[in-house]
Parts: structure tokens; C-alpha cells; sequence
């Protein structure tokens, strides 16, 4: 005789249904969470009303924006340790764009990216052919590349002394809530790389490559993209640090 299964042992998983008591509630699912996250960043101004504090607290909003493609990159088994080399590119971009051509930090922030995506661009594309550990090794000289040619080149970068841009004309209030905002952005967008077909695809790069290839999944092109937009968030980082702080130098960074 065949045996039976009871189906109520397993509840609603014998169902062709999905199983509502396993399903997140909403007080778990990711949206309360970002709404949550929200509230914290509108309310937090009325909370620490010493501008010292908001300045720390929207620093680190900042730093935020360059560990996202920090952590993209290395989601992908890729180790850089010149991420202070594209932060000073970035800053310089947008402290360069409005002492010598005028521009509006905030239009000159798109610009800082686009230069760092090249930079890293052109950067990673040897350096992935020769393995992680020339990433390593490439981008920590690239820091110490980018701030000997800012040193060389003083009259048009301000050599020693840097460039004396003024930070944006906005209160302490106002540089929160659009570095709170822009950096929960990036973090929305990080969340969705990292869970496309792409963020699997670097993962099962790092943990192996035969397996990867054998799936056909070019995990080169992957790690290419990952590295370039860490760049590009990088030089965001970068371009807000300016517009916090104002005035920067190589020394900064």
C-alpha cells in the first residue's frame, strides 16, 4: 500500500499557495523599512540642533555614498584601496568647475562622476586581466599617483595651497536633507544592483570563476561595471565632500 503524507503537518506548504505564515509582514518588508528610514532623516534636524552634530552626521551620509560602491566592487572580489584617490577627483571636479568655468556644484557633481567612471574605467580594464591583487596594488598607486599630479600641475589645480571654492549656500538643515536624501537614493539603488542578475553574477564570480564560466557568465564584464560605478560613487562622495566642507587641498585626502 502506498503510504499517505498528511499535508497538515506541513500547513499551507502542500498547497499549491504561497505560505502566508512564512511571508514578511509588513513591519519586516523593505518599504516600512525605507519609511522608517525617512522619518529618521526628516526628523533628525529637530533632534540635534547643534550644527557641529548635523555637520558629523551628514559627513557620514557622505562616506555612505562612497561604501556603496565600496561594497559593490567587493562584492565582486575586487579589493580597491585607492577609493581616497577618486573622493579627491570628485572634490577637485566640482572645486575646479566653479573657481575656473563657474558652474553650479550641483550640475558639477554629475560632471565629477562621469570623470571618475572614465578614470576607473580605464583603470580596472589592465588591472582585472592580471587578477584581484593587481586591483589591489594599482589602485593604492593611483592615490598617490592622483595627488602628486594635483601637486605638479599648480597652476591649474593650486598645487600645495588647492583650490579655494566656497561650500553651497546651504544652511545646515537644507546640506542634510539633500546628502541624507541623495545617499538613501544610492542605497536604494545599491539594494536593487546587488539583488539583479548582475549583483548574482558577481557573487558567483568571487567564489568561482570556472563555475561562473561554465554558466556562461562573463563575470569580466561584471566586474568592469561594478569597479566603474564604484568610481562614479566614489567621485559623488567626493563632489559632496567639497560642497560641505568648501575650500580642499590634496592634503584633505
Amino acid at each position: 500500500m502506498a503510504k499517505t503524507v498528511d499535508l497538515k503537518r506541513f500547513g499551507d506548504r502542500g498547497s499549491a499557495g504561497p505560505d502566508r505564515r512564512s511571508a514578511p509582514g509588513w513591519s519586516s518588508s523593505f518599504a516600512f523599512r525605507l519609511l522608517v528610514g525617512a522619518a529618521i532623516v526628516a526628523l533628525l534636524p529637530l533632534v540635534i540642533t547643534d550644527h557641529f552634530y548635523l555637520y558629523t552626521v551628514t559627513g557620514g551620509a557622505i562616506l555612505l555614498m562612497a561604501v556603496l560602491g565600496l561594497n559593490l566592487a567587493i562584492g565582486g572580489g575586487i579589493i580597491s584601496i585607492g577609493t581616497a584617490g577618486f573622493l579627491l577627483i570628485g572634490a577637485y571636479t566640482v572645486g575646479l568647475a566653479q573657481t575656473r568655468w563657474h558652474m553650479n556644484p550641483l550640475p558639477a557633481t554629475l560632471l565629477a562622476a562621469v570623470v571618475c567612471a572614465a578614470i576607473g574605467f580605464v583603470t580596472a580594464f589592465p588591472a582585472l586581466k592580471m587578477g584581484p591583487f593587481a586591483v589591489a596594488v594599482v589602485t593604492l598607486m593611483y592615490a598617490s599617483v592622483a595627488s602628486d599630479l594635483i601637486l605638479r600641475f599648480t597652476s591649474f589645480t593650486g598645487g600645495a595651497q588647492g583650490v579655494s571654492a566656497t561650500a553651497i549656500s546651504f544652511t545646515p538643515n537644507e546640506m542634510w536633507f539633500l546628502t541624507a536624501g541623495v545617499a538613501g537614493l544610492l542605497f536604494v539603488g545599491h539594494r536593487n544592483l546587488i539583488r539583479s542578475p548582475m549583483g548574482r553574477a558577481l557573487m558567483m564570480g568571487r567564489r568561482s570563476e570556472p563555475v561562473a564560466s561554465s554558466l556562461r557568465i562573463s563575470t569580466a564584464r561584471f566586474k568592469l561595471a561594478a569597479f566603474t560605478i564604484y568610481a562614479a560613487l566614489a567621485g559623488v562622495a567626493g563632489s559632496f565632500y567639497q560642497m560641505l566642507n568648501g575650500p580642499i587641498s590634496s592634503e584633505t585626502f
